[in-house]
C-alpha cells in the first residue's frame, strides 16, 4: 500500500480538494484509494488535522490550532486514554474494509510541520508507516506552491480574519521551509506550481485527483474565494476598532458575518481580485531571485513575472518596509471602498427588516 500525504501548502485550494475528496469517497474506493473518515468526535471534519496533530505527539505545541480537542477526547473516551492507539485502530479498520492500494491524507498544515527540524512528527510518521506495513519508499508528500507575491497577499488576507495587523513581507519567502522538506524527504515528495492554467479546466481538484487516483474529480460547491482590496481595508478598520486583540481561535461571529457580506457585496459591485502594488510585487520577486533560480533548477518550476511592472523601489527593503495598513500593499480606490461599505450596510439593513417582519 502507498501513502500519499497532501501537505498543502496553505492557500493553494486545499479546502476545495478536501471537500471534494470527502464527498467522493465511494468513487475513490472504487479506484483503490481510501480517503479515511476522521474518528469521532471529529467525524464532521473533511480534512485530516487530527492525523497531523497526533503525529506531533511529544511536541509541546501539539494541540496548537486545535482548540478544545483534548476536552472532546476526554468526554468521549475518558481520562488517561491513549487516543493515538484508538485512532490508529480505527484507521486500520477502515483500511481492512476498503483494501486500498493508496491511503490518502490531506491537511495543509503538514507543510509547516514537515519543514521543522525539532518536531516529533518525523519519528512518529516512520512509526505509522511501520504500523501499517508500509516502507519509506511507498510514501509520497504532495504539495503546491503559489507564486511568492500571491502567497504573501493571501497570507495577509487570511491574517486579517484573526487580527487587524498585516503579515510581515518576509512571509512571502517560503523557500527555507521547502528546502528543509526537500532535504528530509528528497525522493518522497512531489511539488507542483499552483497555476490554474496548468490544471484541467482550471480545477486544482481535477489535477490532484488525477495525480493521486488516476481519475478526475471536480470541485464541489463554491470555492473559498478571496475578497477585494477595498473589502480588506474595511475588514482591517473594523477589527482595529472593535476586535483588535482577538486571534483566529476566538474569531467573533460578527467578523465572519462581515467577511461574507463583504464578499457578496463585492460580487454585486463587480470588484476585482486584489493585487499587490507594482513596487511591492517587484521587490518580492527581486529579493527572492536566488531562491527562484533554485526552484527552477530543482523542480523545473518558473513563475510568470510578466505582470510585474515598474522599476523596483530601491528604498523598499525587507528591513525598512513594515506594512501596517492594507493601503501600504494595495492601491485602494476610496470611492469603491465607500460604495462597498454602503452596499454592506444596505444588505444588513435589508436582512434586519426581513427578520423583523418574520418575527411580527
Amino acid at each position: 500500500m502507498k501513502i500519499v500525504i497532501h501537505m498543502g501548502m496553505p492557500k493553494t485550494g486545499s479546502t476545495a480538494i478536501q471537500r471534494a475528496l470527502a464527498n467522493s469517497r465511494e468513487e475513490l474506493i472504487s479506484a483503490g484509494v481510501l480517503y479515511p473518515k476522521n474518528i469521532e468526535p471529529f467525524g464532521t471534519q473533511v480534512k485530516h488535522l487530527l492525523c497531523k496533530t497526533l503525529l506531533c505527539q511529544g511536541d509541546t505545541d501539539q494541540w496548537r490550532g486545535f482548540p478544545d480537542a483534548e476536552a472532546k477526547i476526554e468526554k468521549n473516551y475518558g481520562k488517561d486514554v491513549n487516543f493515538f492507539e484508538i485512532w490508529l485502530a480505527d484507521l486500520k479498520s477502515q483500511i481492512r474494509s476498503a483494501n486500498p492500494h493508496t491511503l490518502l491524507i490531506s491537511e495543509e498544515s503538514f507543510f509547516a510541520a514537515f519543514s521543522k527540524r525539532n518536531t516529533a512528527i518525523h519519528v512518529n510518521l516512520q512509526k505509522l508507516l511501520s504500523e501499517l506495513g508500509v516502507t519509506a519508499d511507498d510514501l509520497e508528500l504532495v504539495g503546491y506552491l503559489r507564486s511568492p507575491p500571491d502567497y504573501y497577499l493571501s497570507s495577509c488576507q487570511q491574517g486579517l480574519k484573526g487580527k487587524s495587523t498585516l503579515k510581515d513581507i518576509s512571509r512571502a519567502n517560503y523557500f527555507p521551509a521547502l528546502k528543509r522538506i526537500r532535504k528530509k524527504y528528497n525522493s518522497q515528495h512531489t511539488i507542483f506550481p499552483f497555476d490554474r492554467k496548468l490544471f484541467p479546466g482550471g480545477d486544482i481538484v481535477k489535477h490532484f485527483s488525477k495525480h493521486v487516483a488516476g481519475i478526475e474529480i471536480e470541485s464541489q460547491g463554491m470555492p473559498n474565494e478571496t475578497i477585494s482590496g477595498p473589502a480588506m481595508s474595511i475588514l482591517q478598520d473594523y477589527r482595529a476598532i472593535f476586535h483588535p486583540e482577538n486571534g483566529s481561535r476566538g474569531n467573533p461571529r460578527q467578523v465572519k458575518g462581515l467577511i461574507e457580506s463583504l464578499r457578496e457585496a463585492g460580487l454585486r459591485l463587480g470588484l476585482d481580485r486584489p493585487s499587490l502594488k507594482a513596487e511591492v510585487k517587484a521587490f518580492v520577486w527581486e529579493s527572492l531571485g536566488e531562491n527562484l533560480a533554485w526552484l527552477k533548477k530543482n523542480y523545473a518550476i518558473e513563475f510568470d513575472q510578466s505582470n510585474s511592472i515598474g522599476d523596483i523601489n530601491t528604498e523598499l527593503n525587507i528591513q525598512a518596509f513594515k506594512p501596517t495598513k492594507v493601503s501600504d500593499i494595495l492601491d485602494i480606490d476610496e470611492d469603491k471602498k465607500y460604495r462597498l461599505l454602503l452596499e454592506v450596510l444596505f444588505m444588513q439593513a435589508s436582512v434586519g427588516k426581513k427578520k423583523s417582519k418574520a418575527e411580527a
